[in-house]
């Protein structure tokens, strides 16, 4: 009876493990790897969906972005979604049948559009549309343009596949590197701060100041980072660059650009602060924020806060 029993047994584990293994296998996204030999050639990302289209280009190693803006991408964006569609795993269909891509996300009208092209002329070398997270975070459901079945497809989140064109443009405000920069100018008001490298650093030009207070000064002006872009209808004329706050002037490698930062924006609620100010660059396309506490310290920075304190308050 218990030789009986141990062969049951035996057949019930055997039998559960059969059903796990189908389970896990027939929901495991199984097949090539799309981009895994090719990822670092790509040098076009273009992107449509409903937020609007996003183009992407990469010269001599830097992306850009030329629409819906032309301006300076985040290299590091364009790299990291690159780098999970080399990864992407696609599994078996789980729809065969165009009538249920609501339930997917995946119709043209709400699904994102995902193309990568590499050499010149441009050839493509990625093409998909991407709807609504699968079964898990970094699963997605996954239609290619030319055929009717939904895939499964396991290496990137619906975060990664709709980010907007906001999410891929370049956040650093200066494009002449800290390494580069040789003289700078700040204009706050009739005060002007003037420094400049040394063979032993920054030192301050004028006024007279502790060479580490220089160091301090230009620590804080490469720590500035854009923190959103207003709409592109807003008017220039609200910004306040025509009475600017206080202007900035890099110079370095044989490259000058000029950061100015205009009044503060107005916030939605009544009796809230202004958490930005408007600012813009020379090197870039349009206006954009800063954050009115990263101003405040480089402001402090310039003239200490025991300077200041019987001032009226920004904002």
């Amino acid at each position: 009876m218990f030789k009986r029993l141990g062969v049951l047994a035996a057949i019930l584990i055997a039998l559960c493990l059969a059903i796990f293994y189908f389970f896990a296998h027939a929901w495991a996204p199984r097949g090539k790897v799309p981009l895994a030999e090719i990822g670092e050639t790509v040098d076009a990302i273009d992107i449509s969906g409903p937020s609007g289209p996003i183009a992407l280009r990469k010269t001599a190693g830097a992306w850009t972005m030329t629409a819906p803006v032309q301006d300076r991408a985040d290299s590091e964006a364009c790299r990291e979604l690159i780098k999970s569609l080399s990864g992407l795993a696609v599994g078996d269909a789980v729809a065969e049948n165009p009538a249920s891509y609501p339930e997917y996300d995946i119709q043209e009208a709400s699904a994102t559009r995902v193309s990568l092209s590499a050499g010149s002329p441009p050839k493509k070398i990625f093409d998909a549309y991407f709807g609504k997270t699968a079964i898990g975070f970094n699963s997605i459901y996954l239609r290619w343009p030319d055929k009717k079945p939904v895939y499964l497809a396991e290496g990137l989140s619906r975060y990664m596949a709709t980010k907007t064109a906001s999410d891929y443009r370049d956040r650093e405000v200066f494009s002449v590197p800290q390494d580069s920069a040789a003289a700078i100018t700040v204009n706050l008001g009739r005060r002007v701060y003037a420094v400049e490298k040394s063979s032993s650093g920054w030192i301050f030009k004028s006024p007279k100041r502790a060479a580490q207070e220089a160091s301090n000064l230009v620590d804080d002006l490469y720590s500035l980072r854009i923190a959103g872009f207003p709409p592109a209808t807003e008017p220039a004329a609200r910004m306040g660059f025509s009475r600017p706050l206080l202007s900035v002037e890099v110079s370095g490698a044989g490259e000058k650009e000029a950061l100015v930062v205009g009044r503060p924006v107005k916030p939605t609620m009544k009796k809230q602060p202004p958490a930005y100010d408007y600012a813009k660059a020379s090197g870039r396309a349009s206006p954009f924020y800063l954050n009115v506490y990263d101003v405040n310290a480089l402001l402090h920075r310039l003239v200490p806060p025991a300077r200041t304190a019987a001032k009226k308050p920004r904002g």
